[in-house]
């Protein structure tokens, strides 16, 4: 009798092993859907102008060696200013809807890309200025956005 007592007793701590392990895969198959949804949403869910801002990144990472002249007389054929460095003085974005299809007006220039009429978009901005710095060349003055000359 006390055998039976044991196999009943042994029999229902196995069938609520069994029981947790089902609610513990249960629970971390839906943690692990959870993250892969939220991370699909968040990298899909990027600012108007990321490219933009992800290549301006990449090129300051790479150090744009080919374009920047390393010289005194490569700085004068480039027209830029020896002894100077571009520098960012101010950046931020601005916000304009597009009226024509593939067009889109901000600081009185006119943008040209896959803009669809009727949305709202927000353009990245940055205004360079040339200040003192020995051995460099100021190429980049005035108002950008990317490489693209604004004012």
């Amino acid at each position: 009798m006390n055998m039976n007592i044991y196999y009943i007793f042994v029999s229902n701590l196995n069938n609520k092993n069994v029981v947790m392990k089902k609610r513990l895969i249960l629970v971390f198959g839906i943690g692990v859907l959870f993250g892969v949804t939220f991370t699909a949403n968040i990298s899909q869910d990027k600012p108007a102008g990321w490219n933009l801002l992800q290549a301006n990144i990449e090129a300051l990472a790479n150090g744009e060696s080919g374009s920047i002249p390393r010289t005194y007389e490569e700085c004068l054929k480039s027209g830029g200013n020896w002894d100077m460095a571009s520098v960012c003085t101010d950046s931020g974005f601005e916000s304009s809807d597009c009226k024509i299809s593939g067009e889109i007006s901000i600081f009185g220039m006119t943008l040209k890309g896959n803009y669809e009429k009727g949305k709202r978009y927000s353009i990245p901005w940055a205004r360079y200025s040339c200040q003192p710095s020995p051995g460099n060349c100021c190429i980049k003055q005035g108002l950008y956005s990317g490489e693209r000359k604004l004012a």
